[in-house]
């Protein structure tokens, strides 16, 4: 086994971890990382205040083996609209964080997982459990949230040509 010498200059082996989570965390927040969030109810409520795009996924992780592939897909659907320009926020509201049922109340929400595409008060329920289905049925809802389907920032492509590359790669 090799000892390295630190000197002064040097960060300690304890600096290094910090300079990562502190770099990962910048990532995140600048969103170049795709990042599932999952709030707590009032995290959730100032969150559909926001206005922005969401596909928010009601799910029961401690209990319901379906809902444990939610995160996964979460995190691929955002990842593939991000890389086509389409900001989306992936959330995950679980029944440990919403113990009030404020929101499963207000969205009706009468299984788990159910999935949503929300904005703002506007919400359209996604009925496919399909990965591969999800992100189709996800530009389908999405004229409900948002009205005219918007054209990419990036490459100036409207949003189902999008969906057809987007669909090639999932």
């Amino acid at each position: 086994m090799l000892l390295k010498t630190i000197d002064e200059t040097q960060k300690t082996p304890l600096e290094e971890p910090m300079v990562l989570t502190r770099t990962l965390l910048g990532l995140c927040l600048l969103r170049q990382i795709s990042a599932v969030l999952r709030p707590t109810s009032e995290e959730f409520t100032e969150l559909v205040n926001e206005e922005k795009l969401m596909l928010v996924g009601f799910t029961a992780l401690s209990w319901c083996p379906h809902c444990k592939k939610v995160p996964e897909i979460f995190t691929r659907v955002e990842t593939l609209f991000q890389k086509k320009g389409v900001d989306i926020k992936t959330v995950i509201l679980d029944d440990s964080e919403d113990k009030t049922k404020k929101h499963v109340v207000a969205y009706n929400i009468i299984a788990h997982p159910t999935i949503l595409l929300v904005r703002g008060s506007k919400s359209s329920l996604l009925i496919t459990k399909n990965p591969q289905r999800l992100v189709a049925e996800c530009v389908e809802k999405m004229q409900d949230c948002q009205g005219d389907l918007p054209e990419c920032r990036q490459n100036k492509q409207p949003l189902q040509q999008v969906l057809d590359n987007t669909m090639k790669t999932f």
